[in-house]
């Protein structure tokens, strides 16, 4: 074998050689060690980096889950399913949940959705299985086959629920869940359907409903009040919006209207009607609210075909049309109207006018009455001796015929004065005169066929008669004049164009709490006959004084103005009621309501015409030196003895003096120091058996009963004639006997 050997020398340098090639390759591969080191300690830098980074991230995603999944007041449940599709156990919850349904975080997890899931439908009642042979209870069937093994209602409402989010992936359903403590609550829940780890999964997100269904069923029934408030308000109630088209009308407004329904309702403007004042239309024109009264009149709203309603004649309503704002371009929101009938209270505020009127003009004549009874009871004092020294100067004339003729004048003037007396008196109701049963028709139609005969053809004549119950407690004279008064005004009316005259004549029933048309009038039985003309009317100036006396509208001579102030005061004394009413240019019509009687009626006897005298010693007493000297002739006159006096209390010492001397005492009521009644209980004092006669100018307040007490046999009314003073003489001294 061939080897090659070296020189000596040689080993050393190869030595060496291989020494400095051995170092450079360990020095290269040092160098490529640090090289290598360095890229490691980049990497690892690098890494570190991105770990910490990734490490951020994580704490970032951590802290959005906690905020996204506790932070929320919805509960969030993640639960798996099972492969037929039905929900399983609950695999993560959130705090939500945990509170709301008052478990653990550990106790939650783990349980089956249906033991928290139950639907709505089925929430407290028995659970339910079903079978071939139809639905059972599970405790039905649990004891039949002891198999727990079958579909529930349960499983099958939760398969339905969560179907949608299989197929779609998403679903919402309302149910109910149960919380730990056995309680239910109403939830809104929206599912989405995922996967983790190739496992399918939903998550729920459900939202506790109770308090919206409480906001919902408060509103609800906030909603339902204020219906029933519109509906079954006291005030009729119409909405409109802001083009003014109806939006709503409560059954009130139908009512007071008397329209039948709302699309009825639709055709009546309530903007621009002919019964609403122009000053009103022109508000709301400028879009103000307005409120104003107006009557409608419902055979002019079927004339003009506004709207269809059921009510008659008028009735007056009080409206409010409210303007409720504009909206943000500045356009009307809509109007709210309100209605409120006050036909009635007009009614009652007019027919309260009428009765303060009625009052003041009752005042006004009770005032007037009064000054009009101190003239008359003057008066008649005056005309007491003008009527007797005629009376006396008759029985001196009877051969003088031109005499006796003059003295008969100023004798039928006297009369007429007295009469004239009598109906001021009578007006100021201080005349009371002696009434008796008498029936009204006979004395209506004897002054029905008077008037008629002397009424121009122009005038038409009628009378109407509905009842037989016609007594009442008067003086026949003075229901003469009522009738003569009111039918002669009547007839004066229409003189220049004729017309229509009726007289009728009813019953009339106040009830004990019925309403009355004539309210002076007490509960009782009462006959109702009025005067009808189609005159000229009654201005309302005149209307109030038409009961003054001296008041009149007929030309200087045609009338005296005492006529209805003589039938007001008659229909006073006697108990009844007269009102009146009238229009201009229509016609008047006089109500007259007097009270009725349940008597018969005596007929009237023939008067002796023999004037009775006699021969007793009379005490005549009168303050008015005139007709105690009348008298004094008189009494003579009529056979009497006289003894006068013109005091009362010289008068009552004659009499204490000789009380036997006196056979009848008789004396004036209004006298200064003693009045006649006075003097009559002295003198009753002394002697009661003493007859006592009293003259009067007027008998209102006088105390008849009491008098008689005192003796007082007769009451006269100035002035006296002749033969009422020998008439009265006559029966107070025989009745004495």
């Amino acid at each position: 074998m061939f080897e090659l050997s070296l020189p000596l020398f040689l080993v050393p340098s190869i030595m060496l050689l291989s020494l400095v090639l051995a170092h450079m390759v360990l020095r290269r591969e040092h160098q490529h060690q640090n090289a290598r080191l360095a890229v490691t300690s980049m990497d690892l830098e690098r890494l570190r980096s991105r770990v910490e980074a990734i490490d951020e991230r994580l704490k970032d995603e951590n802290l959005w889950s906690d905020i996204l999944l506790n932070r929320t007041n919805d509960m969030v449940l993640v639960h798996t399913i099972t492969e037929d599709g039905l929900p399983d156990r609950i695999v993560q919850a959130n705090d939500t949940a945990c509170r709301e349904l008052a478990y653990t975080r550990d106790q939650l997890i783990g349980k089956r959705m249906t033991d928290i899931d139950m639907s709505e439908a089925i929430s407290g009642a028995p659970t339910y299985a079903r079978t071939s042979d139809g639905i059972n209870t599970v405790e039905q069937i649990e004891k039949l086959t002891g198999k727990e093994d079958f579909e529930t209602e349960a499983t099958i409402d939760a398969r339905r629920r969560l179907r949608p989010v299989i197929d779609y992936g998403h679903t919402t359903y309302e149910t109910t869940y149960t919380t730990s403590n056995g309680g239910d609550l109403p939830m809104e829940v929206s599912a989405f359907k995922f996967e983790r780890g190739g496992i399918p999964m939903v998550v729920v997100f459900a939202r506790n409903t109770t308090e919206r269904r409480e906001a919902s069923r408060a509103l609800h029934e906030s909603e339902r009040r204020s219906r029933d408030f519109f509906q079954y308000s006291a005030l009729g109630l119409v909405v409109y919006d802001g083009d003014r088209k109806l939006v709503n009308v409560n059954r009130i407004a139908l009512r007071i209207f008397g329209i039948p329904d709302d699309q009825e309702f639709g055709r009546f403007n309530m903007f621009d009607h002919p019964f609403m004042p122009e000053k009103v239309r022109n508000a709301l024109i400028r879009g103000e609210s307005v409120r104003y009264e107006a009557t409608f009149d419902f055979e002019e709203i079927l004339r003009l075909g506004l709207f269809v309603t059921s009510r008659s004649e008028q009735a007056t309503y009080e409206i409010m049309m409210n303007h409720m704002g504009q909206d943000q371009n500045f356009a009307p929101k809509g109007y709210l109207v309100q209605v409120i009938e006050v036909t009635e209270q007009r009614e009652m505020e007019a027919e309260l006018q009428r009765s303060e009127l009625q009052l003041r003009q009752a005042q006004k004549l009770q005032a007037i009455g009064t000054l009009a009874g101190g003239i008359a009871h003057d008066f008649n004092n005056i005309l007491t001796p003008v009527l007797g020294f005629t009376e006396m100067a008759m029985d001196l004339s009877k051969e003088n015929e031109r005499a006796k003729t003059y003295l008969g004048e100023v004798i039928k003037a006297s009369m007429r004065a007295k009469e004239l007396a009598n109906q001021i008196l009578t007006f100021s109701r201080h005349s009371e005169p002696d009434g008796k049963p008498i029936r009204l028709i006979p004395i209506m139609k004897e002054v029905l066929t008077q008037q008629q005969a002397s009424l121009p053809d122009t005038i038409n004549v009628s009378r109407i008669i509905k009842t037989d119950r016609d007594v009442v407690i008067a003086d026949p004279s003075q229901v003469h004049q009522i009738f003569m008064n009111l039918l002669t005004n009547a007839a004066h009316s229409m003189q220049a164009h004729g017309g229509d005259l009726e007289v009728s004549m009813t019953d009339f029933l106040v009830e004990p709490r019925g309403v009355n048309r004539f309210p002076s009038l007490g509960p009782g039985s009462y006959i109702h006959f009025s005067v009808r003309d189609t005159g000229n009317g009654i201005d309302k100036a005149t209307a109030e004084r038409i009961f003054e006396p001296f008041f009149t509208t007929k030309e200087r001579g045609e009338g005296t103005g005492m006529g209805l102030a003589v039938v007001h005061g008659i229909v006073n004394t006697i108990g009844g009621t007269i009102t009146f009413d009238s229009k201009v240019g229509v016609g008047t019509t006089f109500h007259v309501v007097l009270p009725t009687v349940e008597v018969a009626v005596e007929m009237p006897t023939a008067e002796d015409e023999d004037v009775p005298t006699g021969s007793e010693c009379i005490l005549f007493v009168d303050d008015e030196a005139d007709i105690v000297k009348m008298q004094s002739h008189m009494l003579a006159s009529l056979g009497y003895r006289p003894v006068l006096c013109n005091r009362s209390v010289d008068a009552l010492k004659l009499y204490m003096d000789d009380p036997t001397r006196y056979d009848i005492v008789v004396t004036d009521q209004v006298m200064p120091e003693v009045s006649g009644l006075d003097l009559a209980r002295q003198i009753h004092g002394i002697n009661p058996q003493q007859p006592i006669v009293i003259c009067t100018g007027f008998s209102e307040g006088f105390p008849t009963e009491q008098a008689r007490q005192f003796g007082v046999r007769e009451v006269l009314m100035k002035p006296v004639t002749k033969r009422d003073l020998a008439v009265a003489l006559r029966r107070a001294l025989d009745t004495a006997e």
